[in-house]
């Protein structure tokens, strides 16, 4: 072990961010110490390689072991604390297991069984268990090992065989005068264990019988089975009547386990043997006529004499032979009926008091061979089973109680019961009420039996409920199949007292509002409150003052009138309103209260119209052409010296009834802003008229006129005044002179209008041209050439600069010959 966790350490150093991990089998796990070489690339051992760079957090281990246990093993069954590396920096931990409460495991690692239990090979689902057990670093709570433990179950011999054969005891016949080998008995028995079984004789034989070990076919197991055939030695009569043959079955194993069965065997004849000792059964109340018992009892007995058997069926009691007037049994079958004659009233369980439930019928039945007349007899107790045929039943049909309503939640107020006549869970009840004011608790008392006490589950009032009282249903239903339920009736009066503070009933639809040239006395509203108490009800600004800021209230009427001039900067007042009761409703001393709050929102008188103080600086407004509609242009402000709404300005832009509007402005805050993208070279500037409105109404209005000049951008190339040039000079024609003129015009104005002139092609650079005038100069002695072709750019100091080109061609003639123009 040792080596294996020192090269795995090995691995991880060399690999410094690579995640290393080995899987290993018990087996090889166990066994590396004898290891001379280990090769990182064995087969015991399965890996995952994953590359991490500063890793914050360890990966999960998991290692998986297996184990193997007998199944006697005492604890600990083994310790996991070798299958990781420094397990004593470690806890270990129980994580689960595939057969539920079956291990545990201490901190050391330590792995037992569970107190009262035990490891059982004969258990299939315990032959193979998995286990997970986490072993967890003290210092690193990230640093896991999960072992995932496989243990196999191994058997060991510690089952006795077990003897199948019915009834019980195990009693056989042999006829007087017998042959040898004739078979009296045959024994089965088998071993849990599953080893082969034989049997030997120990005692009783007195040299006339053996017993053999043979295999043969068991029609009642349905397989083959090793028996123990029990045969007569010698012939002759037997010197005995009867003979207990002690006989032996064990396991052929090296640790052998024995069990021991006797053989009453009888020289003759034997009465028949029943296959119980005695017989139950069940059957329901008020059953039919001719109706199986419920477990469908048939009672079976054993003839040695191989003789037909009938059945008889008696009241109970020794040599009792009074036919049963409920039950019968069937003479062939031994199957037990209700009689053909029963009513439904004559199995009733509820007429039998509670301290002989349930009701039991004691029968006796008889096994009659018919041909012998043997005979025997075996006890019968037939048990009655309650039907759920009672509804559970209240003392009284009606409960009171008066209570205040101020009662404690949680409380009990009174006690109700019902009693059901049936037995066992159809007499078992459940309380439910049917007003969530309440609650009942069932409780099964061992003197009063099931009573409901019923508490108070929310807060009770005495002035919102009709008559000031409480009614509900209260339900007892039992537990039967199917439910039976019994009703009550409860009524809880409750008594008044002062827990109602004054309601305020303010509108909250409705705006109060004052005037800023409001009068002193003008009334504001009233204040109305309702005390569910009837108690007389006062009104205050809270706390207890009679006035507030302008405002006064009176205490009695709660009227709110105006006692100050209203101020020009305040815009509205939030009034905080007491109402408070004083308690004589119910005797009281103590006074309850309740608030709320008043807005009163101060209304201006329009006496301003809105103004563009600045409206001259307009003027200065621009845009530049070819701008994406939504530009913003200007802010334009109008102000108004009223209040609220009187001083609130909207804007607008006045235009022609049949004008397009060019411009849009914000309804609120004036921003103006494009509605067309412009051309400067179609119009260069507009006029807007805007106007201000107040919200009062009717409203002032206001106006400003201004110019909004459209600025210019280079989206106009120069144009030449003809589309190609040709003129025609003579060979002689000296260098510096003039040739030609190229005249271009640009639709911009300013720096984006200004035009210099480039030759863009010039043969043999004969020709240069004036960059401002556009005039074409020789610029050395001509050659022997007919014509020149040359190129002219004409390019604007825009931005981005915008350029045309133009052909222009320069023929050559000889002296004295007439030169002409081919423009």
């Amino acid at each position: 072990m040792a080596i294996t966790f020192e090269l795995v350490s090995l691995c991880v150093l060399i690999l410094h961010s690579i995640s290393y991990y080995c899987v290993v089998s018990s087996n090889q796990l166990h066994n590396l110490d004898s290891l001379d070489v280990f090769d990182i690339k064995s087969p015991i051992f399965s890996h995952n390689i994953r590359h991490s760079r500063h890793r914050l957090k360890r990966d999960v281990t998991t290692k998986r072991v297996e184990w193997s246990i007998l199944e006697d093993k005492t604890n600990p069954i083994f310790t996991a604390r070798y299958d990781v590396d420094n397990p004593a920096s470690r806890i270990f931990t129980f994580a689960g297991s595939s057969f539920k409460n079956l291990f545990t495991v201490d901190t050391q690692g330590n792995v037992g069984v569970a107190a009262n239990k035990k490891l059982d090979y004969e258990n299939n689902d315990m032959r193979k268990v998995s286990l997970q057990i986490n072993a967890t670093s003290i210092t690193d709570s990230t640093d896991v090992v999960i072992l995932k433990i496989e243990i196999r179950l191994q058997n060991v011999n510690d089952e006795i065989p077990v003897f199948k054969n019915q009834p019980k005891p195990f009693y056989a016949v042999v006829p007087q005068g017998a042959r040898q080998d004739t078979k009296v008995y045959e024994l089965v028995a088998e071993d849990p264990d599953g080893n082969p079984v034989s049997y030997s004789l120990n005692s009783g034989a007195e040299s006339r019988f053996i017993v053999r070990t043979t295999s043969t076919f068991s029609n009642r197991l349905n397989r083959n089975v090793v028996v123990g055939e029990v045969l007569t030695v010698g012939s002759g009569t037997f010197s005995r009547t009867d003979y207990q043959l002690v006989i032996q079955a064990v396991d052929t194993t090296d640790t052998t386990q024995a069990a021991i069965a006797t053989v009453f065997v009888r020289v003759g004849t034997r009465n028949p043997q029943f296959y119980e000792d005695s017989y139950t059964g069940k059957i329901t109340e008020q059953s039919a006529p001719n109706q199986v018992l419920q477990n469908q009892l048939r009672i079976q007995a054993f003839s040695f004499q191989n003789k037909t058997i009938t059945y008889e069926l008696f009241k109970g009691g020794v040599n009792n032979t009074d036919p049963s007037p409920y039950f019968t049994i069937d003479r062939q079958t031994g199957e037990i009926r209700t009689t053909s004659t029963l009513t439904t009233k004559d199995l009733d369980y509820d007429i039998t008091e509670r301290s002989q439930r349930p009701p039991k019928y004691p029968l006796t039945v008889r096994a009659t061979e018919a041909e012998t007349v043997l005979f025997s007899t075996a006890p019968l107790v037939i048990e009655l089973i309650d039907n759920n045929d009672n509804r559970p039943i209240f003392e009284y049909s009606r409960y009171q109680k008066i209570i205040p309503e101020d009662f404690a939640l949680g409380n009990s107020i009174l006690q109700v019961k019902a009693v059901d006549q049936d037995s066992s869970t159809n007499a078992e009840l459940v309380y439910s009420v049917d007003d969530g004011n309440f609650t009942i608790e069932t409780v099964n008392d061992a003197d009063q039996g099931y009573i409901g006490i019923i508490r108070v589950k929310e807060r009770l009032d005495y002035d919102r409920i009709v008559d000031h009282m409480y009614s509900f249903t209260v339900v007892a239903s039992d537990k039967g199949s199917p439910v039976q339920t019994g009703i009550a009736n409860v009524r809880v009066v409750v008594t008044n007292v002062n827990d109602e503070p004054p309601e305020i009933k303010i509108d909250d639809s409705i705006v109060f509002s004052v005037r800023e040239d409001a009068n002193i006395n003008y009334v504001v509203t009233f204040i109305q409150a309702t005390d569910l108490d009837g108690d007389r009800v006062r009104f205050f600004f809270s706390p207890d003052k009679s006035t507030s800021g302008i405002f006064s209230i009176n205490q009695e009427s709660g009227l709110i009138r105006l006692v100050k001039p209203v101020p020009t900067n305040v815009d509205e007042y939030v009034l905080s309103i007491t109402a408070k009761d004083d308690g004589a409703c119910c005797g009281s001393v103590i006074s309850l209260s309740s608030e709320a709050y008043l807005v009163v929102e101060i209304v201006g008188v329009n006496q301003h119209k809105p103004s563009f103080i600045n409206c001259s600086d307009y003027n200065i407004a621009s845009v530049l052409e070819h701008q994406s509609i939504g530009t913003k242009v200007i802010t334009v402000t109008a102000i108004d010296e009223d209040r609220n709404e009187n001083g609130r300005v909207t804007y607008s832009i006045l235009r022609g009834q049949n004008q397009s509007p060019r411009f849009n402005i914000n309804v609120d805050n004036g921003t103006v802003t494009t509605n067309v993208e412009f051309d400067r070279e179609t119009a260069q500037s507009f006029t807007l008229t805007v106007k201000g409105n107040d919200q009062a109404n009717p409203s002032l209005e206001g106006y400003c006129t201004f110019t909004v000049t459209i600025g210019d951008i280079n989206d106009n190339a120069p144009v030449f005044d003809q589309p190609e040039y040709a003129v025609t000079i003579t060979e002689d024609y000296q260098p510096g002179r003039s040739v030609a003129n190229v005249r271009a015009d640009d639709a911009d104005i300013g720096t984006n209008a200004k035009i210099e002139y480039f030759l863009t092609s010039n043969p043999d650079n004969m020709f240069k041209i004036d960059l401002d005038a556009g005039i074409i100069y020789l610029n050395k002695s001509l050659i022997n050439k007919r014509s020149y072709p040359l190129v002219v750019m004409a390019k604007d100091k825009g931005e981005p600069p915008l350029n045309k080109t133009v052909n222009v061609v320069i023929y050559i003639i000889k002296r004295n010959i007439r030169h002409y123009s081919h423009a």
